[in-house]
């Protein structure tokens, strides 16, 4: 697993010619590949906002709650899991439009391989930050197009210009279903709002000031959140 993920940022038209030649089932594959990167997001997410946090229009940091952050770790970890298949499938689909056979356990290779760089960028996430996120988000998504862009035409055994129409389509379900930390998580931002209400920590201006030094610390109380954020 690890050999190929550095051949997919060093060669990636030679390391994807490899992982096609290879015999790998889908279930060796999210065992090998797809959980473990998977996880990289979702744990760094729950590190983040647990023990940084972020500032929004506010000097002190906004954390969520130890409980609330699993939850939402738990959900945009499957989501993203189940992002891997579905954009497999979407392949799959397209792959009939343009007469190519690949199989759909290639198919679903071929979308956990190319989510690689959406998986190692959710790293970010460990420092809740607008600005850093857009910036290693779109460096991941621009790398994920041009890996769709090598790998297409391998993976359908296709012509490179029918895989450019191909990639078009592609490359927005790509984003779509595992963005982020991605698409997933933006799906998910409609289950938080129905199912899971983030809680926040948040330090009133008396407990900041009896944080001076000197003095012992409070402990923070969680708030729940009632606007739907």
């Amino acid at each position: 697993m690890i050999h190929h993920v550095v051949g997919l940022f060093t060669h990636p038209d030679e390391e994807w010619k490899e992982i096609r030649g290879e015999e790998e089932s889908i279930g060796h594959m999210y065992l090998t590949h797809v959980l473990l990167l998977a996880a990289i997001p979702a744990v760094s997410a729950y590190i983040g906002t647990t023990q940084i946090g972020w500032t929004i229009g506010t000097p002190e940091a906004v954390k969520l709650t130890q409980a609330s952050a699993l939850q939402m770790t738990v959900l945009s970890y499957l989501a993203m899991l189940a992002g891997v298949a579905v954009m497999g499938a979407f392949i799959h689909w397209m792959a009939r439009t343009y007469d190519a056979s690949p199989t759909f356990n290639d198919c679903v290779i071929f979308a956990a391989y190319t989510a690689t760089p959406l998986f190692i960028a959710g790293v970010a996430a460990l420092y809740p930050s607008l600005w850093l996120g857009m910036l290693v988000g779109t460096a991941a998504i621009c790398y994920t197009v041009y890996l769709l862009y090598q790998g297409i035409p391998i993976f359908m055994d296709i012509p490179s210009d029918e895989g450019f129409f191909v990639l078009q389509f592609g490359a927005g379900g790509r984003i779509g279903c595992t963005g982020g930390h991605d698409g997933d998580l933006g799906h998910l931002l409609g289950l938080w709002r129905g199912a899971c209400v983030p809680a926040l920590i948040k330090l009133t201006k008396r407990q900041q000031t009896l944080t001076s030094p000197g003095l012992p610390e409070p402990t923070s109380a969680p708030v729940s959140r009632t606007d739907g954020g």
